[in-house]
């Protein structure tokens, strides 16, 4: 069940997501506010995931 605060977050997430070119998009279960502190590990596969498939500067 969505909370007004977690549609309120969900909506800006996917407005940014409409607005910027490849969004990508990734929902964490129980990640929350403090993720990277609370749920290291899944933070950081998914960031593994998206730098790996984000292409080098040239």
């Amino acid at each position: 069940m969505e909370t007004k605060l977690r549609d309120w977050f969900s909506r800006g997430i996917r407005h940014v997501g409409d607005h910027v070119r490849d969004p990508h998009i990734e929902r964490i279960p129980h990640a929350g506010h403090f993720g990277p502190a609370l749920h290291p590990k899944p933070i950081a596969e998914a960031r593994t995931r998206f730098f790996a498939r984000t292409p080098a500067a040239a």
